[in-house]
């Protein structure tokens, strides 16, 4: 059964539109890294022990802190992204270190 699209913009995708600002600006952004890095260099003993503390919550507000932990602990696992276009299988390798081709072949 086709679907009724005879509402929906042509020109517009998903997403948020064009020249839209952004809901959290850089310069905020920037300074809330530094601060972040601030604190995890001059007091990582308050990171741990706020780290510790998420972990050992009750289960909804421990959840963010188990893929942190396992990223840490065991690595991150590569990500792997299959698309399909006319017909063919095209695999996307996303990982953080390269992996070697057949011409790169280590010693």
């Amino acid at each position: 059964m086709p679907r009724n699209t005879s509402g929906l913009k042509r020109d517009a995708g998903p997403g948020r539109p064009k020249g839209s600002r952004n809901k959290i600006p850089p310069s905020l952004k920037l300074s809330f890294r530094k601060v972040c890095e601030e604190i995890g260099v001059d007091e990582p003993q308050l990171v741990r022990e706020a780290f510790r503390k998420g972990l050992a919550a009750r289960a909804p507000q421990s959840f963010p802190y188990l893929p942190i932990w396992a990223h840490f602990t065991d690595g991150k696992p590569k990500d792997t992204v299959e698309v399909q276009t006319r017909g063919k299988l095209i695999e996307v390798v996303l990982a953080g270190t390269p992996t070697p081709t057949d011409g790169d072949v280590k010693a």
